[in-house]
């Protein structure tokens, strides 16, 4: 099984994508930051 996208809503961003990658050989993309709204996440 291949799975491409999660999206998932955290406290702690920095340390669920340190999770995933070391865990799950994830690999995250560019963080995405929206000033506006202070929405950030990674893809």
């Amino acid at each position: 099984m291949k799975i491409e996208h999660v999206g998932l809503m955290v406290q702690d961003l920095e340390g669920m994508r340190h999770f995933y990658e070391h865990y799950f050989e994830g690999q995250a993309g560019q963080k995405y930051h929206n000033p506006k709204t202070t929405f950030q996440s990674y893809f």
